[in-house]
């Protein structure tokens, strides 16, 4: 039976809040040459190194567009939007050329959903937008990382240096957070459109905790 309205029990089917259709994920190691040839210091510090790196792709977060108010007057706060918008483009992303552009006043947003897509239902009504019938932004990511092993000491393999460098979000690109899902904060601009980062306070969008990482790390083993 619908939380909504019992009446249209079919209106709570729909993605589960955890959902991600898809998921990508590529790893490697690649072992560079270890030039045997060469003279020792090349062979010791330009040959043998290991590459690694692992790349994430995810289908982005399921949106349910809301009202933002008790148009149903049940008091229970969650009613829907009403999707007014083409039928060909209910749900999903939109194409960036069908979303809204950000207000002109706010420098940190990014635009994500069409706003005259949606409106308020009539009163006594719920709305008529689905649950989780669109998506967020994909999120993607690449980490990779160069390794050495070094044996100072000839014919003892175990005791060993191991030098480790390492870049998090190698290409620097923002994580960005689930759009404004509200119909009713279209008073002030900001359905539609994201200003925020994953995990980061509005406002701090591309100046993040999930910016490019680089780490640098010796370790010895025996």
């Amino acid at each position: 039976m619908s939380f909504y309205d019992p009446r249209q029990p079919a209106f709570e089917t729909g993605l589960t809040d955890y959902d991600h259709t898809n998921r990508f994920i590529l790893s490697y190691i690649w072992n560079l040459p270890r030039f045997t040839n060469q003279n020792g210091l090349i062979r010791n510090i330009v040959g043998g190194w290991d590459w690694t790196g692992i790349y994430t792709a995810t289908t982005g977060d399921p949106l349910t567009i809301l009202s933002g108010k008790d148009q149903s007057g049940t008091g229970l706060g969650a009613d829907r939007a009403d999707y007014v918008g083409p039928s060909a483009n209910f749900g999903g992303a939109p194409s960036p050329a069908d979303r809204t552009r950000c207000p002109a006043t706010v420098k940190h947003c990014v635009p994500w959903l069409n706003t005259s897509w949606f409106a308020q239902p009539a009163p006594g009504t719920y709305g008529n937008a689905g649950k989780n019938t669109f998506r967020a932004p994909l999120f993607w990511n690449m980490d990779t990382g160069l390794l050495k092993n070094f044996y100072p000491i000839r014919g003892h393999e175990r005791f060993n240096f191991q030098f480790r460098g390492e870049l998090f979000n190698v290409f620097n690109h923002p994580q960005f957070a689930d759009p404004n899902v509200t119909q009713s904060n279209s008073s002030n601009g900001s359905f539609g459109n994201i200003r925020s980062t994953a995990g980061v306070a509005a406002g701090n969008l591309g100046g993040s905790a999930d910016s490019r990482i680089i780490q640098l790390a010796l370790k010895m083993q025996f």
